[in-house]
């Protein structure tokens, strides 16, 4: 995606604004770090009637990751600067994501959370029998492909609205388009340091609530961009 249509999309999203506020409907997703890397939870707010897309993205990081890893000094800047959440732990803290995903589903009537099961069966388990609605949203190309597509064509309409965080801007400025003999598509990242969570994870969230309302935009078509 150009990186002056990413840079439009920006703007503040403050949560408290959007309690109860009834205009969207809200679904969340997630993508979990394995060890201590960047981990993303995904609000994302839909005004059906206006076909607006807000993504609130919130970014989790265990404090040893601060030091001597790729991007430790970004990580810091960011942290500092209120963006980043860091974790009193040496690896990826479940329970403290875990408490803020029954958070926001409190709060904000959350109808569904979509997640990528890789490492995540504790987490998703725990809150499964706690009644919360978790369904996995498989990482493959060919299920990835259209929600892509789509979060393409919303964002080059001026349909997405995305949070001011500049974690948003590099995750999405490392994006690369992974493309099958089949044409079917998938962001990825070509390097370790090369971060792209919050897109993963926002792609979660609005592939899940696409495929529960059946908003495929089959005429969609990606093309690789260089911005």
């Amino acid at each position: 995606i150009p990186e002056h249509i990413v840079n439009s999309s920006l703007i503040d999203i403050n949560l408290n604004d959007l309690k109860g506020n009834d205009n969207y409907i809200v679904y969340m997703g997630f993508d979990l770090a394995a060890v201590s890397d960047l981990t993303c939870l995904t609000l994302l707010f839909i005004d059906t009637v206006k076909e607006e897309y807000l993504f609130k993205n919130i970014y989790y990081l265990p404090k040893s990751a601060l030091e001597g890893k790729y991007n430790s000094e970004l990580y810091k800047y960011w942290s500092s600067k209120g963006y980043l959440k860091i974790t009193d732990s040496n690896t990826t803290d479940y329970n403290y994501i875990k408490n803020d995903i029954r958070h926001y589903y409190d709060v904000f009537n959350v109808l569904n959370i979509f997640y990528d099961a890789w490492n995540a069966t504790s987490l998703v388990n725990d809150l499964t029998n706690e009644g919360l609605p978790l369904k996995p949203f498989s990482q493959s190309i060919g299920h990835f492909n259209r929600p892509t597509k789509e979060y393409e064509r919303l964002m080059l309409n001026g349909n997405v609205k995305l949070d001011k965080n500049p974690i948003n801007r590099f995750c999405h400025d490392n994006v690369t388009l992974k493309i099958d003999q089949n044409g079917n598509c998938k962001p990825v990242g070509d390097h370790e340091k090369r971060k792209i969570d919050g897109v993963i994870s926002q792609i979660n969230a609005l592939g899940g609530y696409l495929e529960e309302t059946n908003g495929w935009d089959y005429s969609a078509l990606v093309l690789p961009y260089n911005s």
